[in-house]
């Protein structure tokens, strides 16, 4: 949001949609080296600027629902 003047209003917490894979890795409580390995096997979704290599937010978490959901129904099935 811009303030008065043209400046820039910081106060309001503004969510990045692409995430430099080591802060990827720090979310999600993995790795530097296993972040970049999933991204380099594609199992995580990633997009290239230049040489830089980004990790979109809601990509990281549709597979942390699918990593908690496979998960789940793991543990479903060995209570049976």
């Amino acid at each position: 949001m811009q303030g008065i003047g043209g400046e820039v209003d910081r106060s309001e917490s503004v969510e990045p949609i692409l995430l430099r894979v080591e802060r990827a890795a720090e979310l999600t409580g993995i790795s530097r080296a296993k972040a970049y390995a999933l991204v380099a096997s594609g199992e995580w979704p990633s997009v290239t600027i230049g040489r830089c290599r980004r990790v979109p937010l809601e990509g990281l978490r549709s597979w942390a629902q699918r990593q908690a959901a496979r998960v789940s129904v793991l543990n479903d099935g060995r209570s049976g």
